[in-house]
């Protein structure tokens, strides 16, 4: 609860070294607009809205087209 495991790899000291993609600057924004130095705490949880990867076998075939 008190640290973002995610942020070792993906934050603004580390993800150059780990090639991984940065948050997006909205990640640095309150509510109102106003820009941060760290993530928004709203932000700070990135499972609510991201899944981890993993390079594994599809469990649900999939014949979606977009049309």
């Amino acid at each position: 609860l008190q640290e973002n495991s995610c942020l070792s790899c993906h934050g603004k000291k580390n993800f150059k070294e780990t090639n991984a993609v940065r948050p997006p600057k909205s990640h640095y924004l309150t509510r109102d607009g106003e820009k941060l130095r760290k993530i928004s705490t709203s932000r700070y949880f990135c499972t609510q809205c991201h899944v981890p990867q993993a390079y594994t076998e599809v469990l649900v075939g999939n014949t979606f087209r977009n049309q």
